[in-house]
């Protein structure tokens, strides 16, 4: 309606980098048609013009992990990351995460259903979905795996290692995940 044409890959784009935000989503239309007027837009030019307004947080990343997205995970990492958000904000979420769901996968494993597990913890019945998806694919020792990382991560966050420690929360979220291994950071 506003007179642009975008070219291939255009509204994916937007999309993308809006995540959501229609208010942003009208904005940034809105600016295209003041900078370029009606028209043609292609790739380049959006990526131009056209903030990235998707904003996260680490409790976002946390419920796009326990639900396997990937994908998703690695693009809100970087969004924390580029936003100045320190690694160890991100550390203490993961780690927080991980110990709660550990004690809900060792019922799961002993027997007990997800449900059973989470309405014993009193898992709030918004938690239970995304917890759900997570406790049908993760079992104890990947969680006590992945703590054990987050040990790791923490020296490198105090520079007992030498290496990005955003790397290496990249690797545990992708775990969490589910996703196939990257190949670990180098353990210097």
């Amino acid at each position: 309606r506003a007179g642009l044409q975008p070219g291939p890959q255009v509204a994916a784009l937007l999309a993308d980098r809006i995540e959501g935000n229609l208010l942003a989503a009208s904005q940034e239309i809105e600016k295209l048609l003041l900078l370029h007027g009606p028209g043609a837009i292609d790739a380049a030019t959006l990526t131009a013009a056209v903030a990235d307004s998707a904003r996260f947080d680490v409790f976002e990343l946390l419920d796009s992990a326990l639900r396997g997205e990937a994908a998703r995970c690695i693009r809100i990492l970087a969004g924390l990351h580029a936003e100045g958000v320190a690694a160890a904000v991100v550390l203490w979420a993961l780690s927080r995460e991980l110990r709660a769901l550990l004690p809900l996968a060792q019922a799961v494993a002993s027997g007990a259903s997800a449900e059973q597990a989470m309405s014993r913890a009193r898992v709030w019945d918004k938690r239970k979905p995304v917890l759900g998806t997570a406790l049908g694919r993760l079992r104890p020792p990947a969680l006590l795996g992945l703590l054990a990382q987050c040990q790791q991560i923490d020296g490198v966050i105090k520079g007992a290692r030498r290496d990005d420690p955003w790397r290496w929360l990249e690797q545990a979220t992708l775990a969490l995940a589910g996703a196939p291994a990257l190949g670990m950071p180098n353990r210097r």
